[in-house]
């Protein structure tokens, strides 16, 4: 409980300086597009780090040599808990953005930082406006801003796969950028299962990246299929998940 309230004072007090860090961004991105991206980037992987480090979280990362050069990339990966997002901001040695519902648009302080991030946040009743900031955020990907997309589109809070969403992986795989699937293994434990932070350890598995789809997968069906298994392999009971996969 004391770890609980104590990261969630460390994250109330860096709340409180996002604004002014968000006017120097905006101040950067007037002069700079670069200053400004790197700028997000460190802050935002120190704030993620600082703070898995203060709730007792070991973070462990393979395949970090998968990583492509290119900043033209989309992470497909699982969703297991709240903490997934700082996890992958601390875990990905790259600026990324993330496509998110709608409802984080409230969260007072985390909906301007989450504009310097260029997140795409969408309303999943509307998918045809959703499928439209979707192509929009792909441009920005092609411009160099990755981003991560979470197929499953919702946490699965128990370290169980959903079933991946389609439209969203369509129109990656109907565009040039790099696909990564990446495995966040164990999130669920730390926060999820009674609501209180807990000391835990945390795998990101960075797999292969996709450059060439069509090669990998003939349609997008198969593409979704394909980056499911890579990330259910990333598991480290990925025999035994295989069988608590949700369909």
């Amino acid at each position: 409980m004391a770890r609980t309230i104590l990261v969630g004072l460390l994250l109330g007090i860096e709340m409180f300086f996002i604004l002014i860090l968000y006017l120097i961004y905006l101040v950067l991105e007037t002069f700079s597009k670069k200053a400004a991206k790197n700028f997000v980037y460190i802050v935002s992987r120190y704030w993620s780090i600082q703070a898995l480090s203060v709730g007792g979280i070991k973070l462990e990362v393979k395949g970090r040599e998968n990583l492509p050069a290119s900043n033209q990339v989309v992470f497909i990966s699982n969703h297991q808990s709240y903490l997934d997002i700082p996890i992958l901001l601390a875990a990905l040695p790259k600026f990324i953005g993330f496509i998110a519902k709608k409802e984080l648009n409230k969260a007072p302080f985390i909906n301007i930082w989450m504009k310097a991030l260029k997140c795409t946040l969408v309303d999943r009743k509307k998918p045809a406006e959703s499928i439209e900031k979707i192509q929009k955020r792909i441009q920005l990907v092609e411009k160099g801003y990755p981003v991560v997309l979470y197929p499953e589109g919702t946490r699965s809070k128990n370290g169980k796969l959903r079933r991946f969403k389609t439209a969203g992986l369509r129109l990656f795989y109907e565009s040039n950028v790099i696909l990564v699937p990446v495995t966040i293994d164990g999130s669920y434990k730390i926060l999820e299962d009674d609501k209180k932070l807990k000391r835990g350890k945390v795998t990101v598995t960075i797999h292969q990246p996709i450059y060439n789809k069509k090669e990998v997968a003939e349609n997008y069906q198969k593409m979704t299929e394909y980056c499911k298994r890579q990330i259910q392999s990333g598991f480290a009971n990925a025999e035994n998940q295989q069988l608590l996969v949700q369909n």
